[in-house]
């Protein structure tokens, strides 16, 4: 019984963006389920499935309206372009570093190693907790090897 409504009707788009940019479709599915629960109208001044904000957008290629981000094709395309951009600005990071990278909007590493966003703010514990719940719902394989990092 799915967790979330809506949980698979995203199926095929997500497992089209998962194999163009070999991103692996649990990461995509629990990145949607922390950030929206499924509600492509989600706003919270970020849009959408994956929680996209503008400049993040535009800076992996987007050049549509934000009104186009709310579209779950658009959305989970963009979503999945900026994980994978992130797995290689950070190779080896942890699924759970990665999250946090995503979460960050514009990441970075300060001198302790921990991700922080565009403001200097480490990523809350608590919120990537929430992220491992979804990870393991969507990989129950993934709980054994949380720590190890992203292929």
């Amino acid at each position: 019984m799915p967790r979330w409504p809506n949980e698979n009707a995203f199926d095929r788009i997500i497992v089209s963006a998962a194999a163009h940019y070999g991103v692996p479709v649990w990461l995509i599915k629990a990145t949607i389920a922390k950030e929206s629960s499924f509600n492509p109208a989600a706003d919270t001044g970020s849009i959408g499935l994956m929680q996209i904000e503008e400049p993040t957008a535009r800076d992996r290629g987007f050049k549509g309206t934000r009104a186009e981000l709310f579209d779950p094709a658009v959305n989970i395309e963009i979503g999945t372009r900026h994980l994978k951009w992130l797995m290689g600005r950070f190779p080896g990071v942890t699924p759970d570093a990665l999250y946090a990278a995503f979460n960050s909007g514009a990441p970075r590493k300060n001198a302790a190693g921990q991700f922080v966003n565009s403001k200097g703010s480490t990523i809350v514990e608590d919120h990537v907790a929430g992220w491992r719940r979804a990870a393991d719902y969507f990989n129950p394989a993934w709980r054994s090897g949380r720590g190890a990092p992203l292929a």
